[in-house]
Formats: C-alpha cells, sequence, structure tokens
C-alpha cells in the first residue's frame, strides 16, 4: 500500500507541475495572441488552457485511484484513472472543434497580424516547455503506470508541434502570406480533435472491459504453461483498470492431483505472471480436471533397451527410465530412453527423480519397490502408481497395464531401506 501511495504522489506531483506549466503557456500565448491578431497563437494559448483542466482531472483521478479497496469496490479505484481519461477528451474534442470554427472564419476573411518579436519567441518558447513537459510526464506515467498521465504526455507532445507550427504561420504571415496563420490553425484544430479521440476511445474500450491485445494475452498464457504440473491453459482474458491489469485464467491439472499441491501450482501461476508482467494487480485462477488425450507412462528400467529392457527393482536407483506414450486406445505412440540424472546423487535419487517425472508430463508410473518418500512426491503430484510383479521387461509391464492386470502401488520397506543408505 505505502508503494500504492508514493506512484501517487509522484502522479499528482506530476499533474500539478503540468497544470502550472500549461497556466503559463497559456498565458502567454493568449495575451501576445490578442495584441498580435494572430488566430494561431490564440487557439493555441486556449488550447493550453484547455490543459489545465486536463492536468487537473488528471490529478484528480490518480488521488481517487490510489484509494485502496473497499467493500463497494473490491477490485481498487483504478478505474477513476480512465474516467478521468475520458473527460479529459471531452474537453480536448470541444476546444478543438471551437478553434476550427475560428480558424474557418478567419480563413474566410483574414486579418493582418501585429508582428512584434515577442511573437515570434512566444511560441519558441511554448513548444520547447511543451517539450520538457512531455518528456516528464512520460517517464513518470510510465514509471507508475498511469494511462492518464502518459496520454497527456502525448498530449504535450502535440503542444509543442502546435506552438513551433504557430512560430512558422507567424513567419509567413511577416511575409505577407496572411492565410497561413488561421490555416495552420486550422491543422492544429484537427490535431487536437485527433487527440481527444483517440484518448476517448481508448478510456471507453478499457471502462467496457475489451481484452487486451493478444501479444499479452498470449504471453499470460505461455507463463502459466511453463509453471510445473500445468498440462493446459483452457482460457486466458485480462483487462485494465487504469495502470492495472486484471487477469482470468482456466488451468486445467491432473485429475489425481490432491488439493494442496493444486493450491500450490496455483500459486505459482500467480507469482510467475505477476513478476513477469509487473502491470499484472489480480490473478483469478480456475481450476478443472484435464481430460487426457494421451498417457505418459514412466518405468524404471535397467537399460536403454526400450521395450526390451529389464524392469529395475529399485525406482530412485533404476540407471534408466523407459517412457511410453500411449493414445487414448492404448496403442503404443512413442517411446522415449532416458539416463537418470540422479542415479550419481548420494540421497534423494527416488524424491529428485519424481519431482522430473512430474515435470516430464508423466502421469503413471510401474514400479516393483518405491520408498515412502519418492512415493509421497508422486501421489502429492496425482501421479497414479501401479506394482510391477512378474513382469521381466518394459513390453510386458505395457501389456499388462493394457490389460489392466496390474494393481495400486505402496511404498515398500526395502526400497526405503534403500533410500536411506542412500
Amino acid at each position: 500500500m505505502a508503494m500504492i501511495e508514493s506512484y501517487a504522489e509522484a502522479g499528482k506531483k506530476a499533474a500539478i507541475i503540468s497544470a502550472w506549466g500549461n497556466a503559463i503557456f497559456s498565458m502567454m500565448k493568449i495575451t501576445i495572441g490578442i495584441l498580435s491578431g494572430s488566430v494561431g497563437l490564440l487557439t493555441d494559448g486556449f488550447h493550453s488552457l484547455v490543459d489545465v483542466a486536463s492536468s487537473v482531472m488528471v490529478w484528480v483521478g490518480i488521488k481517487i485511484s490510489a484509494k485502496p479497496p473497499d467493500k463497494t469496490h473490491p477490485y481498487g479505484h483504478y478505474k477513476a484513472e480512465n474516467i478521468a481519461s475520458l473527460f479529459v477528451s471531452l474537453f480536448i474534442i470541444g476546444a478543438g472543434v471551437e478553434t476550427a470554427w475560428e480558424s474557418i472564419k478567419k480563413i474566410i476573411s483574414p486579418e493582418e497580424i501585429f508582428v512584434t518579436y515577442i511573437a515570434f519567441i512566444v511560441p519558441l518558447i511554448a513548444a520547447i516547455g511543451s517539450l520538457i513537459l512531455a518528456e516528464y510526464k512520460r517517464r513518470v506515467g510510465e514509471r507508475i503506470n498511469s494511462p492518464s498521465l502518459i496520454a497527456e504526455g502525448v498530449h504535450s507532445r502535440v503542444d509543442s508541434l502546435a506552438s513551433a507550427a504557430v512560430f512558422f504561420g507567424i513567419l509567413f504571415s511577416s511575409y505577407g502570406i496572411l492565410i497561413a496563420d488561421p490555416l495552420i490553425g486550422f491543422l492544429i484544430s484537427l490535431a487536437i480533435i485527433r487527440e481527444g479521440y483517440n484518448i476517448g476511445k481508448d478510456s471507453i474500450y478499457t471502462l467496457m472491459d475489451t481484452l487486451l491485445e493478444q501479444d499479452v494475452l498470449n504471453k499470460i498464457k505461455q507463463l502459466a504453461r511453463e509453471v510445473p504440473g500445468v498440462m493446459k491453459v483452457s482460457e486466458v482474458r485480462a483487462r485494465s483498470a487504469g495502470g492495472h491489469i486484471f487477469v482470468d485464467l482456466e488451468i486445467e491439472l491432473s485429475p489425481t492431483l490432491d488439493i494442496t499441491r493444486a493450491d500450490i501450482i496455483r500459486k505459482e501461476v500467480i507469482k510467475k505472471i505477476k513478476h513477469e508482467i509487473s502491470k499484472v494487480d489480480h490473478v483469478f485462477i480456475a481450476i478443472k480436471p484435464v481430460e487426457r488425450e494421451e498417457i505418459v507412462v514412466a518405468i524404471p528400467s535397467k537399460g536403454p533397451e526400450g521395450l526390451k529392457s529389464e524392469v529395475c527393482e529399485h525406482f530412485g536407483r533404476a540407471e534408466y527410465l523407459t517412457i511410453v506414450v500411449l493414445g487414448a486406445d492404448k496403442k503404443i505412440k512413442e517411446i522415449f530412453i532416458e539416463r537418470n540424472p540422479f542415479i550419481e546423487e548420494e540421497k534423494g535419487k527416488g524424491v529428485s527423480l519424481a519431482e522430473s517425472l512430474f515435470k516430464r508430463g508423466v502421469s503413471i508410473v510401474i514400479v516393483r519397490n518405491i520408498g515412502r518418500a519418492a512415493f509421497s512426491v508422486l501421489k502429492s503430484y496425482g501421479i497414479r502408481i501401479l506394482k510391477a510383479k512378474d513382469e521381466k521387461t518394459v513390453n510386458d509391464v505395457i501389456f499388462a497395464f493394457c490389460n489392466r492386470k496390474l494393481e495400486e502401488a505402496a511404498p515398500t520397506v526395502h526400497e526405503e531401506q534403500n533410500h536411506k543408505s542412500n
């Protein structure tokens, strides 16, 4: 909460500085615009005056959005910034329409501008000042994830270009091209209207909970898939609220996974998404059992001969693993032969191997003997453990499994003693 408050204070400070800066620019441009008769400078001055109201609205939005969640707003007040941005866009569009009308009247009936050095200097000062304000607001806005402040930065960048355009309008008018000043004023007004439309559109999209861009959704989906135990991400939705993102996920886990392990996986998914995407504030995850299209069976083996390999007596001490992928029809689709990467470990071979098989996507392990620790780990991951008795080779074991001749296994004292000695 302290971090949110510090971010809010930085945002409010930037909005206040912006308001004062725009107020000074506005007074300068309006005053010189009236004295010189430059409709372009006068138009730009009223635009800066609207910017003051815009900055005040941003300040109010940031202040409200920083409030903590309460009973009536359990997801926080983040959208206050989007509401503020929407009002700002309406102010901007209104000012653009008004200045466009004034420019059209001047185009129809051009008036001579009283050109002085100050008329040249003011728009240049405003252009440089607006550019500095734009960069300042952009940096603060990106640092605190404030959409309204980032929009204000874009707004100030347009102001800078508008002031530069006014300078050239006055310059052309000094050479007798009287239509240049109102024409540039009209072009500026169109830029103002377009800017207001874009800000308003983005605000409305956010307020209506429009889905985020597909690349963001794809990234969230990929991050969830990378968490061990997540077998499938069936649905992902994400929406913006102020500078924050709310995520709704539906993930599929093993149907035999215990509740404790499922909750650990859920928390790992949330942690990973929040770590990789800093804007994410809330992640809601719905869990459902996966509908398996294939069965992945792991069998501890003595050698690398695949189906012909003999079944090892001990789970953790097996030198090789034969992993058989079966289709829904129990026919073999693929066979993988892997060396036990934990065979050289002095302790915990079985536990390490169990965790590795879980990450590998194994759903069934068929063993002769298995220690209690490895057995518990496999069970907690929802991996089914079956007992091989008289079956000599991997092929015999797979045949027995497909014909439902294998029974559920239990931890064996013999293997547990071996586990302790290792």
